[in-house]
């Protein structure tokens, strides 16, 4: 079989077609582009320039709009009856409560964040670790001797959990176009050398060498030193292997079954505007940047313009005393200055012309330029419109109805991820969760009930 050799992995294979789909990443998804949009949205710019930055504005306007404040789950139960109904109802509330314990509002946000930025984000699904490749049936966050090998918050033993994964670090087989048809997904992680080389679950971990990922600046580590891995979901084979790229022998780390493939890939996509041709989205940043250049360059040159129109006086050299020209500027009222001569012949103000109208048309024309792409209205920047009452009620539904439509698009997205991620959910707690468990649901009257079942009972 093509990517393996007698049942094992062929790293080589793997690794061409990992740096190509590198490559396809690197052009299609812009990622030349992500250190300027990214000092964009931060407000680094140069001392001479004037921003409006649209970016910033955008974004912390868009965001809160998409990603769910409180997402929850609402079951219906998929057959008649009113132990089927009670079943519905109870997975309901652990969905809830996994939702909050998950911290999925957050990593949502993040996802919604970066899909804007730089056209698509990911949401990962896992159980137990963040570092488990698949579920297991022991504790593996721990080295021999007791200790953390990780430790991010809201992973826990037996447990299941969501995060983003930034685009940078997500490798997909190149050309691909749809990618519910990928083959496979890497996973491309920067660890920490002393917690790879402490963690059970990977084999043989001893040979590793630091390296740097290229996504990272030097500063950012405080100099940790860390190893590169990348994790291999294999649809085909339904497996799920780590190579380490720099290990001096074997760099199959990791090599097994996965059980995080029931419902696909546990990786789910969130790209907002979809390219016809390949995976990754169209960034919103690539859209938006010609109009942050020329707005930047339009507010800069109305700053030069201002400078040039404010007041300057002329003083014919040695007309006038240095204590006697401070006069001219100071706040005192009616100063009197003396000169050494006809003061109209030593003293002339002179004032420039004022800002162009042109460039105040242009500098409006462009926001609203901004607001078309986006979709909103003035209002709905949090700014008031200062029209005198000449639109009808009629006039301002129709206009809010199309806003919503192009935010609900966007809405329904995050919705469809949030679902796809707990159907996967549910098919790891219905295989991994032995024990009963006690879930207090709402009864009759909004009196509390407390059911105590087996979690594979719920999967029918």
């Amino acid at each position: 079989m093509e990517g393996y050799i007698k049942g094992r992995p062929d790293v080589p294979w793997w690794l061409e077609q990992i740096d190509a789909g590198k490559e396809f990443r690197k052009k299609y998804a812009r990622e030349a582009s992500w250190d300027r949009w990214r000092s964009y949205y931060r407000g680094s710019w140069s001392g001479d320039v004037l921003p409006v930055n649209l970016f910033f504005t955008l974004l912390r306007t868009v965001v809160p709009r998409i990603y769910f404040r409180n997402p929850s789950i609402s079951i219906g139960p998929a057959k008649p009856g009113l132990v089927n109904m009670g079943f519905a109802r109870v997975l309901e509330r652990i969905d809830n409560k996994l939702i909050r314990q998950m911290g999925m509002k957050k990593q949502i946000k993040r996802s919604v964040q970066t899909a804007f930025m730089f056209g698509s984000g990911f949401g990962k699904v896992g159980f137990g670790g963040y570092f488990s490749p698949t579920p297991s049936s022991e504790s593996t966050m721990f080295d021999k001797k007791g200790s953390l090998v990780e430790y991010r918050e809201r992973t826990f033993p037996n447990m299941p959990w969501f995060a983003n994964v930034h685009p940078g670090n997500i490798i997909v087989p190149d050309g691909l176009m749809d990618y519910e048809q990928s083959r496979w997904v890497v996973h491309q992680i920067e660890r920490p050398l002393d917690d790879i080389r402490s963690d059970q679950r990977l084999d043989k971990p001893t040979g590793l060498k630091s390296t740097s990922n290229e996504s990272f600046k030097p500063g950012d580590r405080r100099h940790l030193k860390m190893g590169l891995l990348y994790e291999v979901r294999d649809a085909k084979t339904q497996s799920v292997f780590v190579i380490a790229p720099d290990k001096e022998d074997d760099k199959v780390v990791f090599f097994g079954h996965d059980d995080l493939q029931d419902k696909g890939f546990p990786i789910r996509p969130l790209v907002f505007n979809e390219d016809d041709e390949f995976f990754w989205g169209v960034p919103d940043s690539q859209i938006l940047e010609p109009y942050q250049l020329e707005i930047n360059e339009i507010k800069t040159q109305m700053m030069k313009h201002r400078r040039i129109a404010i007041v300057k006086i002329l003083v014919r050299e040695r007309g006038m005393d240095i204590e006697e020209a401070e006069k001219l500027v100071s706040e005192d009222v009616a100063a009197v200055a003396f000169t050494k001569g006809d003061p109209r012949a030593i003293v002339q103000p002179i004032q420039a012309s004022s800002i162009p109208v042109d460039l105040l048309r242009m500098a409006q024309e462009i926001v609203q330029d901004v607001r078309e792409t986006v979709g909103f209205s003035r209002n709905q920047f949090g700014e008031f419109n200062s029209r005198s009452g000449d639109t009808t009620a009629t006039e301002a539904n129709i206009v809010r109805q199309a806003s919503e439509i192009r935010v609900d698009e966007r809405r329904d997205m995050v919705a469809d991820m949030i679902v796809e991620t707990m159907e996967t959910i549910h098919q790891i707690i219905f295989k991994f969760w032995k024990e009963e468990t006690v879930v207090d649901v709402v009864g009759p009257g909004g009196a509390p009930i407390w059911v105590r079942l087996s979690p594979s009972l719920l999967k029918e």
